[in-house]
């Protein structure tokens, strides 16, 4: 529902200067491999840095050593040439972090 939300109502839409961030955990969100913006949202980018904004922070998670199962509809794109966004909220510039309470 926040996917349809954003892409309808906001993305590159007037409101869209007002977004701080889209927060879509659990969800889905095709962009096209090697870059940051496009796919299911034209003009709002995956967050890489604490300090930006009007950005996208997206994320499927499972277990370790218990990858999805094949027929798992969580981390998979609907076409050839896409990825997952995938955003650590501990590390968005990329690598490993530690989540601190």
């Amino acid at each position: 529902m926040l996917r349809e939300l954003i892409e309808q109502e906001i993305d590159g839409k007037p409101l869209q200067q007002r977004l701080v961030s889209a927060i879509l955990l659990g969800s889905n969100i095709a962009i096209p491999e090697g870059k940051d913006v496009g796919g299911k949202f034209k003009s709002i980018p995956v967050c890489r840095s604490a300090d930006q904004i009007g950005c996208l922070i997206a994320y499927v998670s499972f277990r370790k050593g218990q990858p999805p199962p094949a027929n798992s509809r969580f981390g998979r794109t609907p076409g050839p040439g896409q990825r997952v966004a995938c955003t650590n909220p501990a590390a968005l510039a990329g690598g490993s972090g530690a989540l601190k309470p």
